[in-house]
Formats: structure tokens, sequence, C-alpha cells
């Protein structure tokens, strides 16, 4: 056991220390460093698990390189932002760092729907779920939006789109991740619930992310960036406790011997 907290979780608080450093000492926040770093670590542990997760579960592996595009065009789009933002010197939202954002999302969401294959939760409550969070989203951003004027959204309809869209995705992760929780209760016998809190978490700091920086759009707060990178670091590194959780109790024997070798 104290092979795979050296060789697994040692390196993941490290670099979560280094992306946080980054963000402490507010070193060229213009480049997007605390983020490139932090996805770029999950990304790294999403590869880790995909090949752990192989022996243990062949049939549904598979699905986690959903997750593997979301993290690639997710550090795609932190390069891109850094890029738009440090080098070019110009307003990087809206870009095309977004759509390789949205990319992410849809992977993403198509993951977490197609697990329910193995979860199997009545499609019913599922879409409840849906529409009570999409309610409340349209709720709350419609009024805003009325209440500051659409015209102050700067990048006009593109704006508008990306208003609802985050915010949406974010509270569906959070959606899933608690359904997933209370049913893995039920059916796993490898502690795999906990791996869906981290996931919920991740969820809900996105969340609370991307309402913080649309609200700065929507209300001109240029310089305001402080509080939603770090929103949006923490979000990344609950991703990687995530994976790191869930490949500490991965029982593939035969893959932990790789990695002592």
């Amino acid at each position: 056991m104290l092979t795979k907290f050296v060789i697994l979780v040692i390196p993941f608080i490290l670099g979560g220390i280094v992306s946080l450093s980054f963000w402490l000492t507010n070193f060229y926040p213009q480049y997007n460093i605390p983020m490139i770093l932090a996805s770029g670590i999950v990304l790294i542990y999403v590869i880790i698990f995909i090949f752990a997760s192989k022996e243990v579960n062949p049939i549904y592996y598979r699905k986690k390189y959903l997750m593997l595009s979301t993290m690639i065009c997710w550090l795609i789009a932190e390069i891109l932002f850094g890029y738009y933002s440090g080098f070019m010197e110009i307003d990087p939202y809206p870009s095309i760092a977004d759509t390789f954002y949205t990319m992410g999302y849809i992977f993403f969401a198509v993951y977490l729907f197609s697990l329910n294959q193995l979860y199997k939760i009545e499609r019913s409550l599922i879409m409840s779920s849906i529409v009570t969070f999409s309610l409340i989203i349209i709720y709350v951003l419609y009024v805003s939006i009325f209440i500051y004027e659409v015209q102050l959204l700067s990048g006009g309809i593109v704006h508008f789109i990306l208003f609802f869209i985050y915010p949406f995705f974010d509270l569906y992760i959070v959606a899933a991740g608690v359904l997933y929780y209370f049913r893995a209760k039920t059916i796993s016998v490898s502690k795999e619930s906990f791996y869906w809190i981290f996931i919920s978490l991740f969820g809900f700091f996105f969340f609370i992310a991307d309402l913080t920086f649309e609200y700065n759009e929507l209300l001109g707060f240029e310089h305001d960036h402080y509080l939603f990178d770090l929103l949006f670091n923490i979000g990344y590194l609950l991703i990687g406790a995530a994976l790191t959780y869930r490949i500490y109790f991965l029982r593939g024997r035969n893959f932990w011997k790789s990695l002592k070798n």
C-alpha cells in the first residue's frame, strides 16, 4: 500500500501544490498557467486511469476514452485561453477556446450518460433532474440578463449562448454525480461511491466559477479574475483527486506490478 501511495498520490499532491502556487503568487496570470498545469495533471491521470482499469473492467473501460477526449479538449482550451490573453493581449472570451471547452463538456456529458448502462438508474429520474436544474439556470440567468440588459454581453449571440451552456453542463455533472453516488453505494464493492463525491464537487466548483466569470463579463469587472481562477483550479484538482482515489483502490494487481517494475 505504501508503494501505491508513493507512486500515485504523492505526484498528484506535488502537482497540485505547484499549480496552486502559481495562483497564490499571481505568476503571470494572463498566461493562464495554473489552469494549464492543473488540466495537464488531470490528463495524465486520466491516461493512467484508462490503463489501470482495462484489466479490472474490460467492458466499460473504453467509455473512459470519452473522459480522455474531455481533458484533451480542455487542455487545448486552456492553452488557447492563455495564448489569446497573454501573447495576443486580447479578450479570450468568447473565442476558439470556447469551442474546445464546449466539446469537452459534451464528451464528459456523454461519458456520464453512457455509464448508466452500468448503474441502471431510471431514465425518468435522470430527466427530472436535468429539467429541474435547467429551470434553475434559466430562471437565474434569464432574470439576470434582463436586469443588466443583454446588450452588455460583449460577444453578442455567441456570448449569450455560452452564458447558458456552461452552467447547464456544470449542474448536469453535479446531478449525475449525486445520482451515481447513491446508486454506487448499493451496487459497488470497490468504494466507488466516493469517486462520485469528488466528481459532484468538481461540477459544483465549476458552476460557481462559471457564474462568477459570466457576471464579471456582464458587469464589466475586467480585473476580478482571482476568485474564479481559484475555483476552476480547485475544480480540475477535484477531478484529479477523484481519479487518484479510483485508481488507488483498483484491484488490478498486474497494473501495480508493472508500475513497480
